[in-house]
Formats: C-alpha cells, structure tokens, sequence
C-alpha cells in the first residue's frame, strides 16, 4: 500500500487491532523521519527518524532502552571516521530494487491467492541523509522550508488503488483481502528485539511475511536488521541532539530567533514546525509570508552562528561511534542485503 504511511505505533496497537487496520496495509517497512522531506517507498535517514513501523501487521511493542541515555553517556572518537555518512547511507545501497521485488512477490502471492494487488510505483531517487536544519538565506526567501510545495504534492499524490479497491469490497471478501495479505488476527506473532529501537513485532503469516522470507531468507532477520538499518541514523542523530555541545548551541540559536521576534523555539525544527502550524490558522498567501520570514530569521541565525557544521561533527562523531559499536549489526546489514539484492535481481528479471 502507500509506503508513505508508515508511523510509530503506540506498545500492543498491532495486537489490539490483529495488523489488519486498512490504514496500515504497508507491505514493506520504511523509517519516518521529521526532516523537510519523506520520501515514500523509501527509508529515510532522516535526523529525527521516529521508530519505523514495518506494515502489513508490524510495530513497536516496547520503547528503545536508549531513551534513558544521555547523549554525553557514550564513548565517543575524537574525530569522526572519513566519509561515515556515506558509510551509513550506503546501508541502504539497492533498497529500490529490493523494494520493487517484494512488491512483485507480493503481487505473485496474492493472485495465487485469488486476489488482485496493485504495485506501488518503483522509485528510483536515491536514499540520502536528511535534515531538518541547514537552511540557505536563499532558500528561505524563495521557498521558506518547502512547506506549501509538500502539501501541493500531498493533495496531488495518486489514490491507493489498494486501499480504494477494499473500501468497495463486501466486508467478508475485505477480511480475506486481509488475511491472505498479512496473516490476520489467527497468523502468529513474532517478536524481535532491535539495537537503538527496542521490541518490534510482526505477523508471521500472509503474502507479506511470504515475500520477505522469499527475498531476506529469514522474516526474523529482516525484522531486525531491516529495522536497524532504517533508524540507525536517526538514533544516532537523536543521541547528538542530546549532547551537550548541541544543547548549548540550540540555546544561542534561540536567542538569536528571539531576538527576531520568534520567541520559545528550541531548534530549527521547531521553527519549521512552527511554520507548518500557521498553515492551519491562516489563508495560504498569509501563512506562506509567514513562512519565508521565519525561515530567512533561522537562516541568518544558522550563519552567524556556523550552526549547520558545528552540529554536523557532533552527529559524525555519533555516527562514527554507533557504526563501531554496532559493527556485528552493520555488517549483518551488509550481508542481508547483498544476498536479498541478488534475489531480488532474480525476482525482478522474472527468473523467480
């Protein structure tokens, strides 16, 4: 279903609901992110990437054990590895491909099945790490933090042919939709526990756990490790928000937005939240001004105050860490992936 739906959902949501929630019909797992941008179909490295939910019957069944972690409470390099966001980015090297074979296993399935499934387009754009700073004055002035072209591009995105192919069936041919696709309420429950995320569940049953132990070899596997990988970034990101070099700087940074006028910010990212908030309050015209202006204020803050590198090496400094503590994990990663590509080569040739 739309890969752009994907969200953290609250411990036992899956349980309560049996996976079966048309709402949450996302056959593939992907990471959300609060930076500018979400790319559906995609894992985002986002700085804020929240838990990923892996659809079709998948969520967080327990908070991550690092909430308790102070960002200064690891033990961190004195200079960050070469080209470590590449490195981490690279984790997610042929996600498209692989993307586009589990939609087709998927498809195959589920017309075995006797049911009609529609693919969600391949994309083809490449994963990078996003932000949710580092912001041009120019950029600022031409288009504010993107806000009124994301929400164009929202109300302009294709319907789920899935979702309203259901919505017409009778409700008994809508259940076995379902469960054919991911197991319903009957199929069991798997449970993994994921470095820097915590407990994740899934259904173990239905044309998408069939599809993923096609592709990855092991459902077990890609839960844990295809989760890891979609928030590794993010967590890593989130554990730098929280040091305090990055504190202190936020701090400067919002004296400077309240000295613009834009008092009680306590990030750039609340400053884009902000922005998005007045879309709500005011006429389109009226909150886009709105928009540029505090948007051209965050950047002539992040300028004066070198914001965008100073955060960038401390976040490095957690990745480059992360990716050494995690080095069994990482290279578990590289090895799943490698041999799900090859399949998913196969499987996309039309030799499977």
């Amino acid at each position: 279903m739309t890969r752009a739906s994907a969200v953290a959902l609250p411990p036992g949501d899956d349980e309560k609901s049996g996976g079966d929630d048309m709402s949450r019909l996302n056959p593939e797992g992907r990471a959300a992110g609060s930076g500018r941008a979400v790319r559906s179909r995609r894992a985002v490295l986002g700085v804020l990437a929240t838990v990923i939910v892996l659809q079709g019957g998948t969520a967080a069944c327990g908070g991550p054990a690092a909430e308790k972690d102070t960002g200064a409470s690891w033990e961190l390099p004195r200079r960050p590895d070469p080209g470590v966001r590449d490195a981490v980015a690279g984790l997610m090297d042929g996600i498209g491909a692989r993307s586009s074979a589990e939609e087709e296993l998927i498809r195959q399935c589920m017309a075995e099945r006797g049911f009609r499934y529609v693919k969600a387009p391949d994309d083809t754009a490449p994963v990078k790490m996003s932000a949710d700073y580092a912001i041009s004055p120019d950029e600022a002035e031409e288009r504010g933090y993107g806000l009124r072209a994301q929400m164009k591009s929202a109300a302009n995105a294709p319907r789920d042919a899935n979702n309203d192919a259901l919505r017409a069936l009778p409700t008994s041919q809508r259940e076995k939709w379902q469960n054919a696709f991911s197991g319903g309420r009957e199929a069991p429950m798997m449970k993994v526990s994921v470095p820097e995320v915590g407990q994740m569940q899934t259904r173990d049953g239905g044309c998408v756990a069939k599809a993923r132990k096609q592709l990855y070899g092991s459902l077990e596997q890609f839960l844990k490790l295809v989760t890891f990988q979609g928030n590794f970034a993010g967590q890593m990101q989130q554990r730098a928000a929280r040091d305090p070099r990055v504190t202190a700087l936020d701090k400067r940074w919002s004296t400077c937005m309240k000295n613009h006028g834009y008092a009680g910010l306590a990030g750039p990212s609340k400053a884009a939240v902000r922005a998005g908030d007045t879309y709500k309050e005011r006429g389109p015209q009226a909150a886009f001004t709105f928009e540029t202006a505090i948007a051209g204020a965050d950047a002539t803050c992040q300028e004066r105050l070198s914001y965008a590198p100073r955060r960038r090496l401390v976040e490095d400094l957690y990745l480059t860490a992360g990716m050494h503590k995690y080095e069994a994990e990482v290279t578990a990663v590289r090895e799943l992936n490698r041999d799900a590509q090859e399949r998913a080569r196969r499987v996309l040739s039309g030799r499977d």
